[in-house]
C-alpha cells in the first residue's frame, strides 16, 4: 500500500490543481481522497520529502496549512489501513523529527516564547525573519538541526552580507547561533551534534570595535564634574552597568519592581535581555546611590540627606587621616623593660601605655561612627527602594522622555524605536563626557560591558564564572569581550564595585 500526495487537474482550469492523496494497493486503479485545497501546479514540489513536509512551496498562500493538512491525512489513512490508532501513527511520526531531525524553526518559536525581556524577543524575531526569509528562498524551511552545517552556515552568513551591513549581519547571525547552542546544550532534546557547524567559524569584521576604557581612564570618568542633570544620569547609567556588566538594554528598561532589598542586601530580581535566565544581583550601598537622580523624583529630599551623611562621612575620615599620620608606638613586654633599665619611671611608662591604649579606643570610636552613618545611608536608601518596589513598580529607574511611552510588556515596533532613541541619546551624552573627562577611547553604551569584562579578566578570574556572569551561551562570544586573560556572581559584583567607590 503507497501513500502519495499528489496534484490533479481541475476542469476548464488550467492554472491551479487539486492537491490529493493518491491511495495504490497495488491494483490497476489507484484511490484518490481530496485535501480541499487547490494551489498553482508551479507550487509544487515534486521532490518533497514526507519527514520535511515541504510539499508545497512557499510562495503558495496557506502553504504551511496545506502542508499540515497533507501530513494530517496521510497519518489517518496509514491508520485507517493498518487497523491501528491515529495517535499511534503520530507518534512514530513524531519520533522521526525528534533529536537532530527536530525542526528548527519551531524551536525558534518555543524559544522567543519565553523569552521575557521584550526588547530583546523583537530582536529575536527580527533575526529570525532574515533566516526565514533566505530559507523561502531555497527552499528549506523545514530545516533541521542535522540541515545546519558548515556550509548550510556559509551560505546563510553570505546571503546576509550581500543584503544588510557587516554589524546588521553580525546581529542577524549571532541571534540563528545563539538559539541553535541554546538547543543543542538542552540534554532533553537530545540532539546530537558531533562538531558545532560554528567551531572557528570566520566573521567579517565590523569597521568600528568597542575598546575598553583603561583603569586610569575609568578613574578620569568617574570623577568627572556632571553640571547637567543629563550628564549626571548618563554617567550613573554607565557606573551602574559596569557595576554588573549589564547589557546596556537591562539597565536603561531597569523599573523599580527590579530593585530590591532582601536579607539585608539590595539586589536586582531580573530576567537577563539575551537568554530566559533569571538572575539575582547583591548590588553595593555604592551603586543604589547611582539610582539617586531617579529615587529624587519621588522623594525630593533624598540628595540633601545623602550629602549631608556624606559630608559626615568624608569630615570623620579626613580627621581619621590626621590621626593615623602619627600613632605612638605600641610597647611589647621587651620595650618596656628596656625603658625600664634605661632610668624611665613607671608613672611615665604607665602614660606611655595610656596614650597607645587612648590612641586604639578612639579610632575604633571613629571606625564606629563612620560605620554608624553608613548603616544611617542604608537605612534610608532601604526605605525608599522598598517604597519604589511597592508603590511604583513598573515605573522606569532613569528619567529619560522617551522611555515614558514605552509598554515594556507588549513592546511593539514603535516601542523599540523609542528605546532606540533613548539608547542613542545616551550615547551622545557619553560623548561630550568623554571630551570633558579627556578620555581617548571612545564611549558608547556598550563600552561600560567591555570594560567590566576587561577588568575582571585582567584581574585573573576564572574564564568560565565569567562567562556566566556575563550570561553568555558560548565561550566564544566571551573571548570577544576581552584582549588578554590575566566565584560566583557575587564575588564578581564585588570585586567591580570596588572600582565605583
Amino acid at each position: 500500500m503507497v501513500l502519495t500526495p499528489v496534484i490533479r487537474p481541475i476542469p476548464k482550469k488550467k492554472d491551479h490543481k487539486y492537491v490529493m492523496i493518491r491511495i495504490h494497493d497495488g491494483g490497476t486503479t489507484p484511490r484518490y481522497k481530496t485535501t480541499g485545497y487547490k494551489i498553482k501546479e508551479k507550487d509544487w514540489n515534486k521532490n518533497a520529502k514526507a519527514d520535511r513536509k515541504n510539499w508545497v512551496r512557499t510562495t503558495a498562500d496557506n502553504y504551511d496549512l496545506i502542508n499540515d493538512k497533507i501530513d494530517q491525512m496521510l497519518g489517518e489513512l496509514k491508520a485507517e489501513l493498518e487497523g491501528t490508532s491515529d495517535t499511534k501513527i503520530l507518534q512514530q511520526t513524531r519520533n522521526t523529527r525528534k533529536g537532530s531531525k527536530r525542526s528548527y524553526l519551531k524551536y525558534t518559536k518555543t524559544y522567543i516564547s519565553l523569552t521575557r525581556n521584550q526588547a530583546t524577543r523583537i530582536n529575536l524575531e527580527q533575526g529570525i525573519k532574515k533566516l526565514y526569509k533566505y530559507l523561502e528562498e531555497i527552499d528549506q524551511l523545514y530545516l533541521t538541526f542535522d540541515d545546519i552545517t558548515r556550509n548550510f552556515c556559509k551560505g546563510y552568513y553570505n546571503y546576509l552580507l550581500d543584503s544588510y551591513s557587516t554589524a546588521s549581519t553580525n546581529q542577524y547571525f549571532g541571534v540563528f547561533r545563539t538559539i541553535y547552542n541554546d538547543a543543542v546544550g538542552d540534554d532533553s532534546l537530545n540532539i546530537q551534534i558531533p562538531i558545532s557547524p560554528f567551531k572557528d567559524f570566520k566573521y567579517s569584521k565590523n569597521k568600528t570595535t568597542n575598546t575598553p576604557l583603561t583603569p586610569d581612564e575609568f578613574e578620569d570618568l568617574k570623577y568627572t564634574p556632571t553640571p547637567k542633570r543629563n550628564w549626571e544620569i548618563t554617567k550613573n547609567i554607565f557606573l551602574f552597568q559596569f557595576s554588573n556588566a549589564f547589557r546596556i538594554n537591562e539597565v536603561m528598561l531597569l523599573k523599580w519592581g527590579d530593585i530590591n532589598y532582601r536579607n539585608n542586601e539590595f539586589l536586582i530580581d531580573k530576567h537577563t535581555s539575551k537568554t530566559t535566565i533569571r538572575v539575582f544581583r547583591n548590588i553595593s550601598l555604592e551603586v543604589v546611590e547611582l539610582l539617586v537622580p531617579g529615587i529624587e523624583r519621588y522623594f525630593p529630599r533624598v540628595r540633601e540627606k545623602l550629602e549631608k551623611i556624606n559630608q559626615n562621612v568624608e569630615q570623620m575620615k579626613e580627621d581619621l587621616k590626621i590621626k593615623q599620620q602619627c600613632p605612638p608606638k605600641p610597647l611589647t613586654p621587651e620595650d618596656m623593660l628596656l625603658k625600664l633599665s634605661e632610668g624611665v619611671t613607671n608613672d611615665q611608662l604607665r602614660k606611655e601605655l595610656n596614650e597607645v591604649k587612648s590612641y586604639e579606643s578612639t579610632i575604633k570610636d571613629y571606625q564606629k561612627e563612620i560605620d554608624s552613618h553608613d548603616f544611617s545611608k542604608r537605612l534610608l536608601l532601604r526605605k525608599y527602594i522598598i517604597e519604589l518596589n511597592q508603590n511604583h513598580p513598573d515605573n522606569f529607574v532613569w528619567d529619560k522622555p522617551d522611555l515614558e511611552s514605552i509598554d515594556i510588556n507588549r513592546m511593539n515596533a514603535d516601542d523599540y524605536a523609542a528605546y532606540k532613541r533613548c539608547v542613542g541619546s545616551n550615547d551622545g551624552y557619553l560623548k561630550r563626557l568623554q571630551k570633558e573627562a579627556g578620555i581617548n577611547t571612545k564611549l558608547s553604551s556598550h563600552v561600560a560591558r567591555y570594560t567590566a569584562s576587561q577588568f575582571m579578566f585582567n584581574s585573573g578570574m576564572d574564564f568560565n564564572q565569567i562567562s556566566q556572569f556575563l550570561t553568555h551561551t558560548s565561550h566564544g562570544t566571551t573571548e570577544k569581550y576581552v584582549n588578554r586573560l590575566g566565584v560566583n556572581s557575587n564575588e564578581l559584583s564585588n570585586y567591580l564595585t570596588t572600582f565605583i567607590k
